[in-house]
């Protein structure tokens, strides 16, 4: 494993482009852990999303209400 600084200039950017980096490595690992089950002749399929999936969105954050007291009845 390789351990190195990472920057985009932009934290979200940066967080962003690490979670894909992520992504790709579990793939990754899910690939040769595939292979290694057709070696020992296990067998194992593979299921992609239908036609109707789509990716879940991030739920949205209402802004921020300022933090005013009522006024006084």
């Amino acid at each position: 494993m390789v351990i190195t600084e990472f920057d985009a200039g932009d934290p979200e950017a940066t967080m962003h482009a690490l979670a894909e980096i992520l992504r790709f490595r579990l793939c990754v690992r899910q690939l040769a852990d595939a292979i290694e089950l057709t070696r020992a002749g296990a067998e194992f399929g593979l299921i992609r999303p239908n036609l109707s999936w789509r990716p879940k969105r991030a739920p949205e954050v209402p802004e921020q209400l300022p933090d005013v007291a009522p006024p006084a009845a």
